[in-house]
């Protein structure tokens, strides 16, 4: 994780080597999200102060988070896997890589989650320019991965950076409405 968030480049490298060996959802994308959950979960069990009630609200704020991060795992990857093999000018080595290409890009995503959930309200901000590096680690991703243009990967890398951004928020939103409405 940390080579991927200080050197893009030959973390990239890595997983091309190590795909082979790895299996990537199980080894990195589903711990990262598990150590948000785990961060949420004692977060609240910590700072909740309804004594009867802090085991239920903890574990509905974890499920909101795991819908949220799932979610947006899963609807990133598909998005990308339906327009980029359609698209036909950004032609994939292989589609297999696109499920790669997406869990290990979202590591700010996760990392800014992480961040966001330990520190307080004020310092959410910081949180959201973490997850903004996604655009800086999915650009070389895409530029390894892909046989396209300049423009063309400017195009891929922003607007799945947008959708790794966004849809947590969307997804997360949309729950929470579900939940109480």
């Amino acid at each position: 994780m940390f080579l991927l968030l200080f050197s893009p480049a030959k973390a990239w490298e890595g997983v091309e080597q190590e795909e082979q060996r790895m299996n990537w959802l199980a080894d990195y994308v589903y711990p990262l999200m598990g150590f948000c959950g785990l961060a949420l979960f004692l977060k609240m069990i910590w700072l909740t102060e309804s004594e009867t009630s802090v085991f239920q609200l903890a574990m509905l704020a974890c499920c909101k988070l795991f819908v949220a991060l799932f979610g947006s795992y899963f609807l990133v990857a598909f998005v990308a896997k339906k327009l980029l093999v359609n698209f036909g000018k950004a032609a994939c080595k292989t589609v297999m890589h696109l499920s790669a290409i997406v869990g290990y890009g979202m590591t700010p995503v996760f990392l800014g989650t992480f961040v966001a959930i330990l520190l307080p309200h004020e310092w959410f901000f910081f949180a959201l320019i973490i997850q903004c590096y996604t655009l800086y680690v999915l650009s070389v991703g895409i530029k390894r991965w892909f046989d396209a243009g300049v423009v063309m990967e400017f195009l891929i890398t922003s607007f799945l950076s947008i959708l790794m951004i966004g849809s947590p928020f969307l997804i997360s939103f949309v729950f929470e409405k579900l939940m109480n409405g």
